[in-house]
């Protein structure tokens, strides 16, 4: 109970995950159109107003949660699931394996996601699921890393050679011993990367690589507000809130979950 940034930041990130789902059954269409009430200011009918379609902004920006937090959620789990099966393999496997999995990593960490995604655009053109695949492409490989390097100190430990010296094999051994506590600071390290996430998919959509029309995404929505950001500021603070929101929700838990793992890992004070 007295880890706050634990309980703030997944208070924070359930508040965001309700007004996601409940959106539909409390707001009005995302995508329909009234030309009658565009670019109407926050009101009483429209809660954040409406964009230059008429469009509502508060349907729309929870419309846009679904689909960004979704694809964040996609791009992790795709993620963790392949770092940590690779770095693992490649700590227990032999000296061809490990090079291979480090030369790979190496190539991948070299990529920016945002040439990655640049490229996969180009090729099969602009999407959300297209989006995914790309940032996943290089996004497993700091957490391969890690799990390596995890993995591959833990052969040695105490508990691990004596479950060795009882006849127990090696996978078995680190199976039981190892990859539980492996995958959960796999898990909590590779969550610290989520903010990182969900800032570089809202801007590649924001560069129109992501959502295409008339998807509601947080970034598609910034790059729609450029031309009446001066009219309209609500257009342009509604989704950069958004994003605040959610970056620090996850910061916050990540950093919380990763101090009731390792109370020595404190990075915040407290107070």
């Amino acid at each position: 109970m007295r880890n706050r940034s634990l309980h703030v930041g997944a208070w924070l990130l359930v508040a965001l995950a309700v007004i996601a789902v409940a959106a539909p059954l409390l707001l009005p269409d995302p995508d329909r159109v009234d030309y009658t009430a565009k670019l109407a200011p926050p009101g009483a009918t429209h809660l954040l107003g409406t964009d230059r379609l008429g469009r509502d902004l508060a349907a729309r920006l929870a419309a846009g949660a679904r689909t960004t937090l979704g694809s964040v959620g996609a791009v992790w789990l795709v993620s963790v699931a392949i770092g940590l099966l690779a770095g693992t393999l490649s700590a227990l496997a032999g000296r061809l394996a490990h090079e291979t999995v480090a030369r790979v990593v190496d190539v991948a960490l070299a990529l920016p996601q945002t040439v990655v995604a640049l490229a996969v655009a180009g090729a099969i053109g602009p999407g959300m699921w297209q989006l995914v695949f790309a940032m996943s492409a290089t996004a497993w490989a700091p957490t391969a890393r890690l799990a390596h390097t995890y993995v591959h100190a833990a052969r040695e430990r105490p508990d691990v050679l004596a479950a060795r010296m009882a006849g127990i094999g090696t996978v078995r051994a680190m199976a039981a011993h190892v990859l539980p506590g492996a995958s959960a600071r796999v898990v909590v390290v590779a969550t610290l990367g989520v903010g990182q996430l969900i800032l570089s998919l809202a801007a590649l959509s924001f560069l129109g690589l992501g959502a295409q029309p008339p998807t509601a995404e947080w970034g598609r929505m910034l790059a729609d507000s450029r031309h009446d950001v001066i009219a309209a500021p609500w257009l342009i603070i509604a989704p950069t809130t958004a994003v605040f929101l959610a970056v620090t929700a996850v910061s916050l838990l990540a950093d919380g979950a990763r101090e009731h793992i390792d109370p020595g890992s404190r990075s915040w004070p407290r107070f």
